[in-house]
């Protein structure tokens, strides 16, 4: 299932992975449904948010990937994800002005109640909306784009035991300026 209710817009062609051509003007949910429809099944597409009155939808999937950058609506979504035991990475990202240049930041957090608790309204699992930064002034930055899908991807597959993990870490924040990772481990 995907949702959302925007279209595709040219600053928003590097968030999807590939080139999707005449995708600009359609629905973002028809433009991915087509172009990945070709290799996976059962992809239904929904062009509105999830919101409060819709998120029964999710009840009994496997696994659900959460890219909004609405804070509050990314709270109510992983709470309600993580308290009925549907299985979530969250990732976002942003773009910061230093003093030399720019500085990225992508993050992924999940993927159950422990991750949901230990990070909702921190930097880890952000609340609120994302401030007047370079994310909303520049143009899209395909590689921390990649590199975030890349990073819920990676969460994803150790869930499912593809990937070992050697640690509880319920979140990790990548910034490029470093290209240190910053993890958040569960309290004991």
């Amino acid at each position: 299932m995907l949702f959302d209710d925007d279209k595709v817009h040219v600053h928003t062609i590097f968030r999807f992975p590939g080139f999707i051509p005449r995708a600009i003007g359609t629905p973002k949910v028809d433009a991915l449904a087509h172009q990945y429809g070709n290799w996976h099944s059962r992809i239904i597409p929904n062009p509105e948010r999830v919101t409060k009155e819709n998120i029964e939808q999710l009840r009994g999937l496997d696994f659900v990937f959460v890219s909004i950058d609405n804070g509050p609506a990314r709270i109510t979504i992983t709470d309600w994800l993580s308290s009925n035991d549907v299985h979530f990475v969250d990732c976002g990202m942003g773009l910061n002005r230093v003093a030399t240049g720019l500085n990225g930041v992508v993050r992924v957090t999940g993927v159950d109640r422990t991750a949901f608790e230990g990070t909702a309204g921190t930097v880890f699992l952000p609340g609120e909306d994302p401030k007047e930064g370079e994310y909303r002034r520049q143009g899209q930055i395909a590689e921390l784009n990649a590199l975030n899908a890349a990073l819920a991807v990676l969460r994803f597959k150790q869930h499912f035991g593809i990937y070992d993990r050697e640690d509880a870490a319920m979140s990790c924040v990548l910034e490029t300026t470093s290209l240190e990772i910053d993890r958040r481990m569960p309290v004991e």
